[in-house]
């Protein structure tokens, strides 16, 4: 997996990162929230797509559950 890259969520933009292990850091700090979450990378199935792909999730410090997947190759 590459090191950076774009991220998006409905209305919000920003930019993430990856320490090689376990470890995605998503930074949106071009937004009103300005903040960085760090998340968990795990390797799943997309039963939408069929085939294998990246999710990550965790908790932000609000305490709101986030999650998602990869989307393009």
């Amino acid at each position: 997996m590459e090191d950076g890259g774009r991220a998006t969520s409905d209305s919000l933009e920003g930019h993430w990162s990856f320490d090689g292990k376990r470890t995605l850091t998503m930074d949106w700090s071009n937004t009103s929230e300005g903040t960085k979450e760090e998340l968990l990378l795990l390797p799943s199935w997309d039963w939408e797509l069929g085939r294998h792909t990246l999710i990550f999730t965790g908790m932000n410090e609000k305490g709101i559950s986030i999650w998602g997947k990869r989307i393009s190759d």
